[in-house]
């Protein structure tokens, strides 16, 4: 067998290797995403302003901006978010997040893993003495 062939083999085989370790990776980060349990925020002690929060797993992120106006959420506004079918289908959990005044609320069916990330956006904008958890 010529080395030219060989390394050609070689190449194929660690690149093949790698992309499944790769997707092997975003796959399990996807299911850690989709599991999540989403915690409940109290928003008793915010001031009225305007909180930003972000969410970011496998390369995707999610950014939102929410306001806070007499201990209540009055707006959800998305900063950021993937441009995917689901994606756009995740942003439903917005109005049931301001009609339960919280951020443990049922994700979207066929959207889950994205609401899942949306949720952890607004309750990362709500408890900024979390930031980074």
């Amino acid at each position: 067998m010529s080395s030219a062939l060989i390394i050609v083999i070689v190449a194929v085989t660690v690149t093949v290797g790698g992309s499944f370790g790769l997707y092997k990776a975003a796959e399990k980060n996807m299911r850690h995403v989709h599991g999540l349990e989403i915690p409940s925020v109290d928003i008793s002690q915010l001031k009225d302003s305007t909180y930003k929060g972000s969410y970011s797993y496998i390369g995707m992120s999610h950014r939102v901006a929410v306001t806070v106006e007499g201990q209540q959420i009055k707006e959800i506004g998305v900063i950021k978010n993937g441009k995917r079918t689901w994606a756009k289908m995740a942003e439903g959990v917005i109005p049931r997040v301001i009609e339960a005044q919280n951020t443990n609320v049922d994700a979207i069916s066929g959207a889950t893993t994205s609401s899942k990330a949306l949720l952890m956006a607004i309750y990362n904008a709500l408890t900024p003495e979390k930031k980074g958890k």
